[in-house]
């Protein structure tokens, strides 16, 4: 055992650890829409129907009955009968009306504005800084 006026003294130390967190804004984000507009032309068909009519003379006579109105694929044919005076009455076909259909297409054009949307993105820098402080002991 050491003498009392030997005596050696041996400090004791103890260690802090501090850990601070800072948060820093590096910048933001602006996210807007917007519409833009662009006209474009298109072709749109158009059906169009006439009734030709095609008058043939026939000037011949009918024995019997008189022809009936009939169809051929799109035709229909119409016959004309006219009675004619000689000694003895006959029915005398005059011509046959053959009426059909005739389609015409036919393009126009036309300008119609279309419209899509589009994001921009902007990114704004800004130099906000946050501190949270924390300690602990070791």
């Amino acid at each position: 055992m050491a003498h009392p006026s030997t005596a050696i003294v041996i400090p004791v130390v103890s260690e802090e650890l501090e850990v601070e967190t800072h948060h820093v804004a590096r910048g933001s984000v602006r996210v807007s829409t917007r519409v833009e507009i662009h006209d474009q032309t298109i072709e749109t068909p158009f059906v169009h129907e006439e009734v030709v009519v095609e008058r043939i003379p026939v000037n011949t006579v009918v024995e019997g009955d008189a022809p009936q109105v009939k169809e051929e694929g799109d035709v229909l044919i119409i016959p004309v009968l006219e009675e004619v005076i000689v000694v003895e009455k006959r029915l005398m076909l005059r011509e046959l009306v053959r009426v059909s259909k005739r389609r015409t297409t036919t393009s126009a054009q036309e300008t119609v504005a279309l419209r899509h949307h589009v994001v921009d993105v902007e990114r704004i820098e800004g130099p906000e800084v946050q501190t949270t402080g924390q300690r602990a002991a070791k």
